[in-house]
């Protein structure tokens, strides 16, 4: 948030920036509830619930060349209100985090879009893509980040805490994990694959999330691996596994 404020606290005639708060969307009632023979409710549902509601930060400053345009999720509804702060807290830091890397913001176009993949009534999963370009650089910069919490207790999980990474994981990772390409051109498929071989090795699956370029989510059925690579292949693959052909690793209940 201190981020935020030092963005506004900036604003001048020449810039425009803009702080929307768009639709909420209602995602989880907690609970359920069922009929007995007179029907009458035997579990009365719970009053708990979460909503999301998608924030728009924009700061345009043509003189400078400077345009930056970040979309995040923000929660709302949780009973446990110091770990609904946490988790926005997270959120926001992670959708900022681009602009920590550059020393100014001068002549940069930088663009966050995120992903809720996954929001049931234990866990929470967004995905963010992000696209970097500077004014000296031949083409955009793509990159991707993520964050993947239990609701339970607030905690942001990660890729070692979903599925346990033993041997048996490591040398079936390629056999369960399969590359999400919807292009016929086979050649960038097989960049792909070379690069993550080469750059990420089996070994390191257990640094997912801690490596740069590289990182996972959940969706309702899958979980998904993305992993930076060479501009000619598209900047990111996606590794995804069906749940239910990685059910003997998982070490949270799906």
């Amino acid at each position: 948030m201190r981020l935020l404020k030092r963005f506004l606290s900036n604003c001048n005639t020449n810039k425009k920036v803009l702080f929307s708060f768009l639709a909420v969307m209602l995602v989880a009632t907690l609970g359920s509830c069922s009929m007995d023979d007179n029907g009458a409710e035997e579990n009365p549902p719970q009053e708990a619930r979460y909503e999301i509601t998608e924030i728009h930060y924009w700061d345009y400053d043509e003189p400078v060349g400077k345009d930056i345009d970040i979309w995040y999720p923000q929660i709302s509804g949780l009973q446990n209100k110091q770990q609904e702060q946490h988790i926005n807290d997270v959120l926001v830091e992670t959708a900022f985090d681009i602009l920590q890397q550059f020393t100014s913001l001068d002549e940069m176009e930088i663009e966050v879009q995120y992903f809720v993949t996954l929001a049931s009534e234990t866990i929470l999963s967004v995905y963010f893509e992000i696209s970097s370009f500077h004014i000296a650089q031949p083409y955009p910069r793509r990159t991707s980040s993520s964050v993947t919490f239990t609701l339970e207790t607030g905690e942001r999980i990660g890729f070692s805490d979903i599925v346990e990474i033993n041997q048996d994981f490591r040398t079936s990772f390629y056999d369960n994990f399969h590359i999400i390409w919807n292009d016929d051109n086979l050649e960038g498929k097989q960049i792909v694959e070379e690069d993550v071989m080469n750059t990420f090795g089996i070994d390191k699956l257990h640094l997912i999330d801690k490596y740069d370029g590289a990182c996972s989510y959940l969706t309702e059925d899958s979980l998904v691996v993305s992993i930076a690579v060479r501009k000619s292949a598209g900047s990111i693959a996606l590794f995804e596994a069906k749940l239910s052909e990685i059910e003997s690793f998982l070490r949270l209940p799906m």
